[in-house]
């Protein structure tokens, strides 16, 4: 995953050895090197949690302000290779899987806007704003560096409440900033979608997109399943995933599908599990949906089971999780 290595490598720039960042994960300094590098979601935030209680409130803002088309790997150089920025949120929605995967993006266009929604699959608290403050920083300073021009940025509109260092937001996005809102948003002035990139070039463009093609090709089975599964669950809720439709899904034969999962060592119950375990959690931070909803959604036959598996997953009940999470005193 880009975008922890690149994540470690500008807290390295601010004082925070890498040593201290992997702290408790088992992570080698050495893997953050490794381009295949798939952290599991409690060493991603156990890396967040070491960074945010070692550095100062705003470290999410100053960070994503620091970051650099490197940062992004091939998939940047492909878009400062680009003609418009229209052509780079086409690359970026493209790759989006070699990017990191406990944050998601959605576009559109509305109002003479180009609204880009932001969310994280992480639980709500100071890991999730830290990874949205650097998202939505980053952002910007991607764009500027695209094209080298400012960024027009209408308003932004944020999910939690104004921080104790709300001042910073200002100094930094000189626009209206909408805490408690809906969504994770940014709005920009459509017209920035036609701003032409700073150093366009097809060959090197072409160049690049191929081995973002090649990449995409190379990522684990497993994890290729995840987000199939992830999408199911999203997209089709009560209809419990098979491997039959999933293989389908992925455009490969049932058999074929578990012959590279079992060279992986793992099965697809076990990553099943995984997601309804991650998604389960997700919806009790992020909803108000009851456990019998999610469990419907999940395609589990009763609440019974859900609750049976969600405690096998966390040791303990899906209400005491959500008051966990609302109540951090609880914890």
């Amino acid at each position: 995953m880009q975008q922890l290595s690149a994540l470690v490598r500008r807290m390295e720039l601010r004082g925070v050895p890498r040593g201290q960042c992997l702290a408790g994960t088992g992570l080698a300094e050495e893997s953050l090197e490794d381009p295949y590098l798939r952290p599991t979601r409690q060493q991603y935030e156990t890396v967040l949690s070491n960074i945010v209680t070692r550095s100062p409130p705003g470290i999410g803002l100053i960070s994503g302000l620091a970051a650099s088309v490197q940062d992004y790997g091939v998939l940047g150089h492909a878009s400062l290779a680009s003609t418009t920025m229209r052509d780079v949120d086409r690359l970026h929605r493209k790759y989006s899987e070699l990017q990191d995967e406990f944050t998601f993006f959605a576009d559109r266009i509305s109002g003479g806007e180009w609204q880009i929604e932001f969310g994280t699959h992480l639980s709500r608290g100071p890991l999730a704003q830290f990874q949205l403050e650097t998202l939505i920083a980053s952002t910007k300073s991607a764009l500027q560096v695209y094209t080298n021009a400012p960024v027009p940025i209408k308003s932004i509109h944020l999910t939690y409440d104004p921080p104790p260092h709300h001042e910073l937001y200002q100094q930094i996005f000189p626009c209206p900033i909408y805490f408690n809102a809906s969504s994770n948003r940014v709005c920009i002035d459509a017209s920035f979608l036609d701003v032409p990139v700073v150093f366009p070039c097809e060959e090197v463009r072409k160049l690049c997109e191929a081995h973002c093609e090649r990449l995409l090709a190379t990522l684990h089975t497993s994890n290729k399943m995840s987000g199939v599964i992830r999408r199911q669950l999203t997209a089709e809720p009560g209809r419990r995933p098979t491997l039959t439709r999933i293989s389908t899904l992925m455009g490969i034969s049932s058999s074929k599908l578990r012959h590279e999962l079992s060279e992986e060592g793992k099965s697809f119950h076990s990553i099943l599990s995984g997601v309804r375990k991650e998604v389960a959690m997700d919806y009790l931070v992020s909803t108000t949906l009851s456990p019998k909803q999610i469990a419907f959604n999940l395609g589990y036959s009763n609440v019974h089971n859900f609750r049976r598996a969600f405690h096998e997953w966390t040791g303990t009940t899906p209400s005491r999780y959500r008051r966990q999470q609302s109540s951090p005193d609880l914890k």
